[in-house]
């Protein structure tokens, strides 16, 4: 089979030319795609218990105009928490942005580091989200201010190889100081979970609605907890109160999957993008493997002598017809193997990094899947074959 598809492209130069330069474009441009569309449907899935962590979200409708915020006070959550059975653990928590640090290290003067992401939250946070600790202590992280738990590469970026538990960080900007109390294994790139450092979260009275409230509910709660959230006693007396004086208004509290919320929430709707994007990529490809039949059948004429030749040999069908789907078979590696190569040299390139940055063009970081669909995309040209 070999043999024979090395005559093919000795004897059809142009035509498998072509035939490899359309299917590896084609695979470039879908595997990019594939990226961006995992990224996108899998975010917020690299919990350990993220099928039944859930985020709050008020929905309003005031008889003209819709809106919906995941901003929330401190006092709903904690009544949906005492008055719901199916609520297991939840935690308060908000990230107001990057902030800088000194650390003291022997010399003169104590070293800046800047853009660090700082999220405060609540002792509730280690049970939700469960993040793998690899140095320290948690016991008492989250319970008075003056502690912190630090990513793992943000203890290499202030530490280096030195121990970070028990260091002294201090505010830039600000006379407070945190000591270091744990190291945990980085959140996932495709996560709304900063990647820095964790600290305590003071509680605020019910004016101030600058927080986001997440549960872990018990398992295959969730309808139920749905159902119940419903109650006006969850939302406090005064904006029951108000809700009875204006019954035009509707106020509602939901329970959403945090990539349920990231793909199609208050903060953008991006599963019409994801959609689009993977239909993009799989015309894409349909359209290059229609080109390649199209050129494989006008080839047809010139190798009727060849298969002739070989069935007068002794050749049967079914063997002639696994040559000639072989050749698909390899011309499609081929492809894929340029369509690798080209992913490759997209690495780190502004271009790349323009067009989609949140995703990182490495094959490593995405072997599963493009093994998986490596081998869907070679079956599928074997058949056509």
């Amino acid at each position: 089979m070999l043999k024979n598809f090395l005559f093919v492209l000795n004897r059809f130069k142009t035509a498998s030319v072509i035939n490899i330069l359309g299917l590896s474009v084609a695979l470039l441009v879908f595997f990019v795609v594939l990226m961006q569309v995992w990224y996108d449907f899998t975010y917020d899935r690299g919990y350990a218990n993220a099928d039944r962590i859930v985020r709050l979200h008020i929905y309003m409708y005031d008889g003209t105009t819709d809106n919906s915020t995941t901003s929330i006070n401190f006092q709903i959550p904690a009544r949906i928490h005492d008055r719901l059975p199916e609520v297991e653990a939840y935690c308060m928590m908000t990230h107001w942005g990057n902030e800088s640090f000194d650390i003291d290290k022997g010399s003169a003067m104590p070293e800046r580091y800047d853009n660090i992401p700082v999220a405060r939250t609540t002792q509730g946070f280690l049970r939700v989200f469960t993040p793998e600790i690899t140095a320290g202590d948690t016991s008492a992280l989250f319970a008075a201010p003056g502690k912190a738990m630090i990513s793992e590469k943000t203890a290499r970026r202030l530490f280096g190889g030195n121990d970070p538990i028990g260091q002294t960080i201090r505010y830039h900007y600000g006379n407070g100081a945190l000591t270091v109390q744990a190291v945990y294994r980085d959140f996932p790139d495709n996560s709304s979970m900063p990647n820095g450092l964790y600290t305590y979260l003071q509680e605020y009275d019910e004016e101030e609605w600058s927080f986001r409230a997440c549960f872990l509910l018990r398992p295959g709660t969730l309808a139920t907890a749905r159902e119940k959230l419903i109650a006006k006693e969850m939302i406090g007396e005064e904006i029951a109160q108000y809700l009875d004086e204006h019954p035009e208004v509707e106020y509602r509290l939901l329970f959403s999957s945090l990539n349920d919320l990231y793909l199609d929430g208050p903060e953008g709707n991006r599963i019409n993008t994801a959609l689009s994007l993977l239909a993009i990529g799989l015309l894409t490809l349909v359209i290059a493997f229609v080109n390649f039949v199209n050129l494989s059948l006008a080839m047809a004429p010139s190798r009727v002598k060849n298969i002739t030749i070989r069935k007068l040999m002794g050749a049967n069908k079914t063997t002639l017809r696994l040559t000639v789907a072989s050749e698909s078979l390899l011309f499609t590696l081929i492809a894929a193997g340029m369509a690798f190569v080209g992913i490759r040299f997209l690495q780190g390139s502004a271009f790349a990094q323009e067009l989609f940055p949140t995703i990182e063009f490495s094959l490593w970081s995405h072997a599963r899947l493009f093994a998986v669909a490596t081998g869907a995309i070679l079956l599928l040209a074997f058949v056509i074959g």
